[in-house]
């Protein structure tokens, strides 16, 4: 019995860029922009990447538990990047003059 007769109705545990876009429901692009933004655990092997499926899975499961950031400037990111200021009555008036501050110095 041949090596491609023996795996047939197998799944692999390593797959490639293909293989990934389809198990993750995606276009191969996005994948490779996860590879790039996100961190997507792969290898680049003889010039194409190859995933273990096994990382793929933990990966998906992790992005569960992290929180999505905020954007930037917003006052949860303040509050996030302050946090043991936030409780202070006049947070929110110190920041706005802060904010004030930075567009009066920086010309904008």
């Amino acid at each position: 019995m041949g090596e491609s007769q023996r795996l047939q109705g197998v799944q692999p545990e390593v797959l490639t860029l293909e293989e990934v876009a389809a198990f993750l429901r995606t276009t191969e692009q996005a994948v490779l922009d996860l590879l790039a933004e996100e961190g997507i655990p792969a290898r680049k092997i003889g010039g194409e990447w190859r995933f273990l499926k096994q990382g793929i899975k933990e990966w998906l499961s992790e992005l569960g538990e992290k929180p999505t950031p905020p954007r930037p400037g917003t006052r949860e990111a303040l509050h996030q990047a302050y946090g043991m200021f936030k409780d202070e009555p006049d947070f929110e008036e110190h920041f706005a003059d802060l904010r004030r501050r930075r567009r009066i110095e920086g010309g904008t």
